[in-house]
């Protein structure tokens, strides 16, 4: 088993149901299998928490702003993910755009 443990964060997400950038997807941690205990939290400008989801196993628990029917505008995430050979945080920034 080759364990792939280079994450990509998005930093646009587009929910207009085009197929593309609709949800904040994390490339890599589903099939990569780095990370089998994870959490994803997504908190809107003012700290509120918006996401919350434990140990992501398939694309559709990712965070879809248009199933949460969050509006546009930057929001912040916080991805802690225990692995096999490490551990990692991370912490950034994602603009919602809705066309």
């Amino acid at each position: 088993r080759i364990l792939n443990d280079f994450l990509q964060f998005p930093n646009v997400v587009t929910p207009n149901g085009d197929g593309v950038n609709d949800i904040f997807q994390i490339k890599s941690l589903v099939e990569g299998m780095a990370y089998p205990q994870n959490e994803l939290t997504i908190f809107d400008r003012t700290g509120k928490r918006v996401y919350h989801k434990k140990n992501i196993q398939v694309d559709s628990d990712f965070w879809d702003p248009k199933a949460t029917n969050t509006p546009q505008g930057t929001y912040f995430y916080r991805f802690v993910g225990k692995g096999y050979i490490n551990d990692v945080e991370y912490k950034g920034s994602i603009e919602v755009l809705v066309k």
